[in-house]
């Protein structure tokens, strides 16, 4: 329930939260989907028979995928199977292919991310050349030691082989141009558009295409050719992602590997439906089907149409429902002007952002402006050096601060743009910026605003940064939308107190706060004087009104701590102070104490109870700072419970007090703390004053 951590100045010191943030705590869909296709085209290419007993395809994918590995083995090991015996030993070569360029590329796997393959299977095409001739020559050579010499040994041999190798230089232009499969299937981004230098991807992912179809050549299903149904899916997808040109070709590629006749069919339905889809979905596939079953009667009469037409129907029954999430691609040079606008938006947004925030250093003279009378009542003289030099350090601390919530948050904003585009918006930007409250803006080509103002996005954002999002603002500029967002309050705090001074005095020297700083912090403070009556109440109340003050201004709370110490002994006359501080921030749910000779306090979950102590001296005693700092992990439905040491008896504790807190709070704040101080009072010295403090945090829906 809690780590400790001492904060010496000499030592500075860092916090460590146990709060574990969520986000991207589950496997993204698109992830998902990019697995399952390495599992299944694995299976596929794992036992797809080329010639000579050659099963080659398995290898060749392996030695060439950068990522998804271990799904596409254990695909191609399964595929490797169903050819029977032997396929025991085209398993075992695929994983041999694997182990080679591990070995090739970097020497072992290190670290979580090299696991996922995204270190130790990027090597160049050279290596994964190599790994795949090796691993073919290993087949080949097994082949001819059971089989000797012979001419079908050699062919086999020189299959396995050649073919990887030839599959490896193919299909490696298609992780060449660092396109992912969510930008291929859902981007706008110009793919078949962008010139000269994407041939090698163009003849890579073809290459996929015809592999992939003469994998499924062998399957058959109720009568049902799968490659065909694979070939329609893939004519009409490229069709509306490409258009008529590129969807011809796809479909013609597609289904060559099958047919050879009726290839024309699906070149034809490409075509046709790459043009009728500005019309309508709907059109564009009656306008394909119509071209593609009048080539079929064509060439083959009523069995001919039937060879092809009603895996066609399926695969359009099967595409109608995803077009509207594939959206056409746009040329390069209009794609760039749709970029530039919407960088334009964002850039002007942030300045002005920026701008706003800049009038902060109002707010920083303000609080400065309410400390320098308390500190020199306090002090009981006037200003010093020393002391402007606190208000220096404690002006030159929130500028830093201001100054990296402006900052661009680069890794969440890699994030989020991947949000963007499985979102379906190609042509969009999206900048996050801020250390803890992010500032998100989002603008894009929205003609009827209904992407980027969808609830979805929205969510997805939220769950990507982990933070809860405020309304957003829209603006429209043309067909440009922009949103403008900042995080809000995922949690909010009651809380309630209640204090009794002690016999002796008419006064309480313990000063007891509950606030919130315009940061969205919320705070619990408890901080008792030493000495009684009117001195310690003087004590207290200044040492919990500079800390309320500077809290404001969220400032580290540590550096606060020093800052307080030095003016409390600069005072003298033993003027200490213990300090009990709960911090709470209300965006990210983060917590801890800050303790400084403070009594225990403690945190009840349910039907549990958590206690936190820490053994330390008071402020203004010691020079160095005598500060514990302890991160917990505070959940919706918490109740912290601080107390003043006037509530503890001679065993350190109150067992009465806990006996109370181990069972079912009140529903009512302010009667729960004023029972828990009485009845602590019964067995409690009543030389003390006794404060309590009850904070309940729940979660906002």
């Amino acid at each position: 329930m809690e780590v400790k951590e001492k904060l010496k100045e000499n030592k500075g010191g860092a916090e460590q939260s146990l709060r574990a943030q969520s986000v991207g705590g589950s496997v993204s869909t698109m992830k998902l989907l990019t697995n399952i296709s390495a599992a299944v085209l694995g299976f596929l290419f794992g036992g797809c028979h080329l010639a000579f007993g050659a099963y080659p395809l398995g290898i060749g994918l392996v030695a060439v995928l950068p990522g998804c590995i271990w799904s596409a083995l254990c695909g191609v090991v399964l595929g490797s199977l169903t050819a029977g015996r032997n396929g025991i030993i085209y398993g075992m070569v695929s994983v041999l292919t694997v182990f080679l360029r591990i070995i090739i590329s970097g020497g072992g796997i290190k670290s979580e991310e090299e696991k996922e393959g995204k270190k130790v299977f990027c090597e160049s095409l050279t290596l994964r050349l190599a790994s795949a001739v090796i691993a073919g020559a290993v087949s080949a050579l097994y082949e001819i030691l059971l089989s000797g010499i012979s001419p079908e040994s050699l062919l086999f041999g020189s299959v396995m082989i050649l073919a990887p190798a030839l599959q490896t230089v193919l299909l490696y232009g298609s992780f060449s141009e660092g396109i992912g499969l969510r930008e291929l299937l859902f981007g706008k981004k110009p793919i078949f558009t962008r010139g000269r230098g994407m041939v090698l991807y163009r003849i890579s992912l073809l290459s996929f295409i015809l592999l992939s179809s003469v994998s499924l050549a062998k399957y058959d299903i109720f009568g049902v050719d799968p490659g065909f149904i694979f070939a329609g899916a893939v004519t009409l997808f490229s069709a509306k992602r490409f258009g008529p040109l590129y969807g011809s070709v796809c479909g013609f590629v597609a289904s060559v590997g099958l047919s050879g006749l009726y290839s024309v069919s699906f070149a034809l339905a490409g075509a046709a439906a790459g043009v009728v889809f500005a019309f309508g979905h709907a059109y564009a596939l009656l306008a394909g089907g119509i071209l593609l079953s009048a080539w079929g009667a064509y060439v083959g009469g009523v069995s001919g149409l039937l060879e092809v037409f009603p895996e066609y129907l399926i695969s359009a029954s099967l595409m109608l429902p995803a077009f509207r999430y594939f959206e056409r691609e746009v040329s390069g040079a209009a794609d760039e002007s749709v970029m530039k606008r919407a960088t334009d938006m964002v850039g002007t947004m942030a300045l002005s952002h920026r701008s706003r925030q800049a009038f902060s250093a109002e707010r920083i003279s303000e609080v400065i402006y309410r400390m320098v009378p308390a500190v020199s009542r306090f002090s009981e003289s006037e200003i010093t050096v020393d002391d402007y030099s606190v208000f220096a350090r404690i002006s030159e601390e929130v500028n830093r601060n201001m100054l990296a919530e402006r900052e661009m948050d680069e890794e969440l904003t890699d994030k989020l743009e991947a949000v963007l585009a499985e979102s379906g918006i190609g042509e969009g930007v999206i900048r996050a910026f801020g250390k803890r409250r992010k500032h998100i803006i989002c603008s894009a080509e929205d003609k009827d605003g209904s992407l980027i103002t969808s609830k979805q996005l929205r969510s997805a954002i939220e769950n990507t940064a982990g933070v809860r999002l405020a309304v957003p603002e829209y603006f429209r500029r043309g067909e440009m939308v922009m949103m403008d967002c900042m995080a809000d309050r995922k949690y909010r705090i009651e809380s309630a107190c209640s204090k009794k001074t002690s016999e002796r005095d008419a006064v309480s020297g313990d000063s007891v706060k509950s606030f919130e700083s315009k940061d969205m912090f919320a705070y619990g403070l408890i901080c008792d004087g030493m000495g009684s009556g009117k001195e310690a109440k003087r004590i207290s109340d200044f040492s919990s009104g500079f800390l309320k003050n500077a809290l404001d201004l969220e400032m580290e709370s540590d550096t606060l701590m020093h800052m307080l110490n030095s003016l409390l002994r600069r005072k003298g006359d033993e003027c200490g102070v213990t300090v009990d501080l709960f911090s709470f921030d209300l965006i990210t749910g983060n917590a801890f104490f800050l303790k400084s000779g403070a009594a225990p306090s403690y945190v009840k979950r349910r039907d549990s109870l958590f206690r936190i102590k820490s053994e330390t001296m008071p402020l203004g005693i010691l020079r160095e700072v005598d500060v514990e700092k302890i991160s917990v992990k505070a959940e919706p439905g918490d109740y912290v419970i601080m107390l003043s040491d006037g509530m503890l008896d001679d065993s350190a504790d109150n067992t009465r007090l806990v006996e109370l807190l181990n069972k079912p709070p009140l529903d009512d704040l302010q009667a729960y703390a004023e029972l828990l101080v009485d009845e602590a009072g019964k067995t409690a010295p009543g030389e003390d004053d006794r404060s309590i403090l009850v904070i309940r945090i729940s979660e906002i829906e």
